[in-house]
């Protein structure tokens, strides 16, 4: 193979790593909960939120208690850690 053919295939084959995969998607995510935290609530009441969002949260919240969405959230952040 040429050089150039090796570093591609490096390059491709160290970009599908899952710490790439985390470095990407952990800013946007917590970015994502921040920016849900301080969403401004409606004169109506509530907020307005993303339908998966609504859905995730409220299946968590019914297996876990309260505190569910919180839990779910830190085991996805250990394991991604965990496979960085």
């Amino acid at each position: 193979m040429t050089p150039l053919r090796t570093d591609a295939r490096l390059y491709w084959q160290a970009s599908r790593s899952h710490r790439y995969s985390l470095l990407f998607a952990l800013p946007l995510l917590l970015l994502y909960e921040l920016l849900e935290a301080v969403a401004p609530v409606r004169t109506a009441g509530g907020t307005i939120r993303n339908g998966a969002d609504v859905l995730l949260t409220g299946l968590f919240t019914w297996l876990l208690g309260p505190r569910g969405p919180l839990v779910v959230m830190a085991l996805v952040i250990g394991v991604a850690l965990l496979l960085a």
